[in-house]
């Protein structure tokens, strides 16, 4: 078993998702929550769109040390009066 060169944290990989949602104009990084074991990242929250929904999980695939992104528990926020526009 590797532990050390390629051999990327499962903390490391939550902190670089976290980070990305962050900097993202899309994702508001507070609804959605992060967990990684083993590589694979597991995303829970609600979401605004299926366009908030996909770019978390395309962030998260872009990460290194990313095996797989589990994003089942992801929610789409029915509640939302206003149209999701394109800013």
């Amino acid at each position: 078993r590797q532990t050390t060169g390629n051999a990327v944290s499962d903390s490391y990989i939550t902190t670089k998702i976290k980070a990305k949602y962050a900097a993202d104009s899309v994702i508001n990084p507070f609804n959605i929550s992060v967990e990684t074991n083993n590589g694979i990242v597991s995303l829970d929250g609600n979401v605004r769109s299926v366009t908030e929904a996909s770019r978390a999980v395309e962030l998260a695939q872009e990460t290194d040390g990313v095996k797989d992104v589990d994003a089942s528990n992801l929610t789409l926020q029915q509640s939302s009066p206003q149209p999701v526009t394109d800013s």
